[in-house]
């Protein structure tokens, strides 16, 4: 009898271990993704945007979202604080807010290097970015403004925060 309750003890402890190792390693690959966006695009749970292409990761937003949404083929999203400059433009509203319009359909080239003009500036350091269908930073209005030219018709779900 002592023998069968082993058994079965060694039997549910394996049965448990191996389940818990199987959810782990699910969480361990997916560990910093928040959501996925499709085309590739991933929100990260660092409030960034990542192009996955290759088993490699790629910063579009390297961090700083506070507001996202997308659909098929437009993601938009809110930047406070982040204070970035990318091709020479630091457009931002008087909170500090940026604002961003991504492509999901713009071609991305597979990156081998990344150009100087691939470059995001962010509080003095720079981040090799994707700028493929990358249309910002833009100000309140100037965003507004790209929404209706490109008839894009989303708003932003609550703060991501």
């Amino acid at each position: 009898m002592k023998s069968k309750l082993k058994k079965v003890c060694v039997i549910v402890i394996a049965l448990v271990a191996i389940f818990a190792g199987i959810t782990l390693f699910s969480y361990i690959d997916d560990w910093n993704v928040s959501d996925k966006l499709g085309n590739n695009y991933i929100f990260t749970s660092d409030n960034g945007i990542l192009y996955h292409i290759d088993d490699h990761d790629y910063f579009v937003i390297p961090f700083g979202i506070t507001s996202i949404n997308h659909d098929a083929k437009w993601i938009i999203a809110k930047t406070t604080g982040l204070n970035a400059s990318y091709k020479k433009s630091d457009k931002q509203c008087n909170d500090g807010s940026q604002y961003w319009i991504i492509n999901k359909d713009a071609s991305i080239i597979k990156i081998d290097s990344i150009h100087r003009s691939n470059m995001m500036l962010i509080k003095g350091y720079d981040y090799p970015i994707i700028s493929n269908g990358l249309i910002g930073p833009l100000d309140s209005i100037s965003f507004c403004n790209q929404l209706k030219k490109l008839r894009i018709s989303l708003s932003f779900r609550e703060n991501v925060k």
